[in-house]
This record gives C-alpha cells, structure tokens and sequence, in this order.
C-alpha cells in the first residue's frame, strides 16, 4: 500500500539521504586476547544480548571501558551500555554514552543509530540527534532498524510527513512486525491529516481527505491481525503514541 505518496511527494526521503530498532550489534565483536581473562570476560559480558541482568552487564561494559583506549573499539563498548541504559530508562546515561559514541565514530552507523534512538526513547532532543538519525539511514544502506529509529524520532519531533513515509515504506517491505508498521504509519498519518485540517486552506483539506482515505485502509489492514494490532496498540502506547 502506498500511503500518501502522490499527496506528500514533496516529503519524501531518499534513503541514501537520511528504533524496527533492535538493541543488538551484528559483525563488532570484540575479543581482547592481549588482556587479562578477567578484562575479557567483562568484554565478553558486555556483548551479551540484553535481555537480562542488565546491572551486570552495565557494570562489564563499564569494565571493559575503564581499560580500552582505542576510539572505534570504545566506541562499539559505550553503544552496547547505551542500549542497555535504554532498557532499564537510564536514559541520562543512554544518551551520554550514545553521544560520546557517534563523537567517536561518526562513520560508523550504529553509533549514529544508537544517538537517534536513545533520543527518540527517551524523548529528548539532544543536539545532533536529527543529523544522526540522517546519516545512519543513508550510511546504513537504509536498514530496517535504522529507518525505524528515524520513523520514532520524526514522530517524537512531531515530524508527521517524515514518520509517515518511514513507516510507510517499512510497511510496504514487510521489513518488521506487520501490524507494527502498518499501526504506526497510520499514527503518523492521522497526525498529518489533522495538520492539514488545521491549515484550512482548500488544497490541504484535498490532501487530508487523500491521508484519510490511505489512513482507513491501513487501518482495516491492521485491525485483520488481532494478536499482533493488540501487541503494535501496546508498542506504542508505551513509547507514548496513540491513535488522535
């Protein structure tokens, strides 16, 4: 489905221009065979998938910080404690480690992901984040989870056109949970067809019927997976978005 392409063409993002976001690394793993067997075992601690225990791996991350010199490398470690201060709302520290991390390594788009993240999680907009959230699309090859990140931050910043063509286009791959993507897009574009409305003028009162019209048939797409609509409602509701 191809939610308000033809009415919001003017909006749209290249994806080499330019959190659905994962909080895991693939192809960094880090194995510090100079260093002692207990600095490895925090390395290898802090790599772990953060599932649980996040304390513990919080702590080896900061371990295995306290001793690694090298920019890049610290920079891989302080994204891995970013995302797991994510998962326990830590998020003062989330986004100080992802800040230092995108400082470090700003070609390295995990990092600039993490950065986009971190602020659209914790609903902070701290500077650098916008740009971030760009470059890790267009850096990344325009993956799944970096054009997620950017879809939640655009929504936190109220940026509906941008959101709505993120989410959309998600959708349309079926690079994620359906109902998600679809559930989301049509948050999106039910905030954007309010704006519309708002101005009042005859030429976007036609684009907010246009948004409407797309916005309906997301939603009855959406609503034919019960489980999966009921656990998209829970997604965003607890990111702090819901249908206007």
């Amino acid at each position: 489905m191809k939610l308000l392409h033809a009415a919001i063409a003017a909006g749209c993002v290249a994806a080499a221009t330019p959190a659905f976001a994962t909080p895991y690394l693939s192809g960094n793993y880090l194995l510090p065979l100079d260093k002692p067997a207990e600095v490895r075992k925090a390395y290898s601690a802090c790599q772990a998938p953060p599932r649980e225990q996040l304390a513990a791996l919080i702590e080896a991350c900061g371990k295995a910080l306290e001793v690694e010199k090298d920019p890049l490398k610290r920079s891989i470690l302080l994204v891995l404690r970013s995302q797991s201060n994510v998962l326990s709302k830590d998020y003062r520290q989330a986004l100080s480690d992802a800040q230092e991390a995108a400082r470090l390594a700003p070609e390295r788009w995990e990092s600039l992901n993490q950065l986009c993240w971190a602020s659209a999680v914790s609903g902070t907009d701290v500077p650098g984040a916008k740009n971030a959230c760009a470059q890790a699309v267009g850096l990344s090859g325009a993956r799944t989870d970096a054009r997620h990140s950017d879809a939640i931050y655009s929504m936190r910043t109220g940026n509906w056109r941008r959101a709505a063509t993120l989410l959309d286009g998600l959708y349309e791959q079926n690079a994620k949970k359906f109902s998600e993507a679809a559930y989301g897009s049509a948050i999106a574009a039910a905030n954007l067809s309010a704006e519309y409305r708002k101005s009042g003028s005859a030429e976007s009162l036609e684009i907010a019927k246009i948004t409407d019209a797309n916005l309906e048939k997301h939603i009855s797409t959406a609503y034919k997976d019960g489980a999966g609509l009921a656990e998209a409602k829970k997604y965003f509701a607890d990111l702090g978005f819901k249908m206007p």
